[in-house]
């Protein structure tokens, strides 16, 4: 089985209706591609701006082989933007897995 990353305009939106990012041969492998995908966006919102990033990722669960698994992420970048934020984004992005 695999899993297969969308980015949506909405969270409850039809996957099949947003941007195909790949397909991975784990749930934690498409989640880190989708944190990948986030920090590039992330990276080029401008300042002051809110990054709110809707993704899909489409694979085994509750509801079977296509089950579809939503991750949405709000991210502010500052009035003065750095690399920084990007890092420390990314950073986090990685670790709220793990807690």
């Amino acid at each position: 089985m695999s899993y297969t990353l969308y980015r949506v305009a909405d969270p409850a939106a039809d996957p099949r209706a947003g941007i195909r990012l790949g397909r991975y041969a784990t749930f934690e492998a498409a989640l880190a591609a989708r944190d990948d995908d986030t920090a590039r966006l992330f990276a080029v919102t401008g300042a002051g701006q809110v990054l709110v990033a809707h993704h899909q990722i489409v694979g085994p669960g509750t509801l079977g082989a296509s089950t579809a698994h939503p991750v949405s992420t709000g991210l502010p970048r500052s009035g003065s933007p750095t690399d920084t934020e990007v890092s420390d984004a990314r950073r986090w992005l990685a670790e709220i897995h793990n807690t």
